[in-house]
């Protein structure tokens, strides 16, 4: 028996040693391997805060930007907006102008015409003049041609 006792306790004491072995092995495998993935997931922290970082600035950058294109916009449209009051102003001073032009075309005009009528009267009245020193000078003519004759019958 005592043979069997130390077989059996030497067995039970290898068993031990070999679970005991196994054990180690077995939590040795398993730190490694959390090991191992608390460092992946370290990686994956450490990568995925770089990302953010990134993603941070590029959203920080955008929103300078953005803030850069509304500044813009709105003084684009300050820009426009006083474009068009010019635009109007001018437009409404070019139709005085043309107005002005038009009124001062149809006074011109106007004035042609009176002038081509007082040329016309003129004229006429010239004509009018023509004929009446030519009817005094035939009249004064025949008044002295009449006057001789009676002359020269008193003669």
């Amino acid at each position: 028996m005592a043979a069997e006792t130390l077989s059996h306790s030497s067995l039970s004491s290898i068993g031990v040693a070999y679970r005991s072995d196994a054990h180690a092995a077995c939590v040795s495998n398993a730190y490694k391997l959390l090991k191992n993935r608390f460092n992946d997931i370290l990686r994956k922290y450490d990568s995925l805060e770089k990302s953010q970082k990134l993603l941070q600035r590029r959203t920080d950058q955008a929103s300078r930007d953005n803030r850069r294109l509304r500044r813009e916009l709105n003084r684009q449209q300050n820009d426009y907006k006083l474009l068009v009051k010019d635009i109007a102003s001018i437009s409404a001073e070019k139709s005085q102008l043309y107005s002005q032009i038009e009124e001062e075309k149809f006074q011109k005009q106007l004035g042609d015409v009176s002038l081509q009528q007082c040329l016309d009267e003129i004229g006429e009245r010239q004509q009018e003049i023509k004929e009446e020193r030519s009817k005094r000078q035939l009249n004064d003519l025949m008044v002295n041609r009449n006057r001789d004759k009676i002359e020269e019958q008193k003669l």
